[in-house]
């Protein structure tokens, strides 16, 4: 995406053909970040004491991932607090049916998660309606 760099949303925009190429552009776009922040998340919270050379270098490798997955030079002390400990922690309580669907999806904040809970349980009541399992698909999140 290096044609992108610098240029103002507008600009981007218009390299496309259509607002419909954009928007596909875009969704990719914040799909691979979502990926990437879970994937930073993952190593951190994988992280094994084995993988370093003794405690300060377990604590500074931390650090790095840490930094890399909440990056705190660009989120508010409340968005970490959401990353870090809500959104965790109200993962972690769900059925691992619905975790793992949930974690699927890439939820950033506890509303998003929450309403994808709601639409996993409503697609279940759905379906055994119709008496059919189905796994629901991630809805869009978009803006929470």
């Amino acid at each position: 995406m290096n044609f992108l760099r610098g240029r103002t949303p507008r600009e981007a925009e218009e390299t496309f053909e259509t607002r419909e190429t954009y928007g596909k552009m875009k969704a990719a776009i914040l799909r691979g970040e979502a990926s990437c922040r879970e994937w930073q998340r993952q190593r951190f919270r994988h992280f094994c004491y084995e993988e370093a050379e003794g405690p300060r270098d377990v604590c500074h490798q931390l650090r790095d991932f840490c930094h890399q997955w909440l990056k705190p030079e660009r989120r508010t002390k409340e968005q970490i607090l959401e990353l870090l400990a809500l959104l965790e922690q109200f993962l972690s309580i769900l059925p691992p049916d619905m975790q793992s669907w949930v974690r699927e999806c890439r939820p950033e904040a506890c509303g998003q998660a929450v309403s994808l809970v709601e639409a996993f349980l409503q697609r279940g009541r759905d379906a055994e309606q119709r008496e059919v399992k189905v796994k629901p698909s991630c809805p869009d999140l978009g803006e929470q």
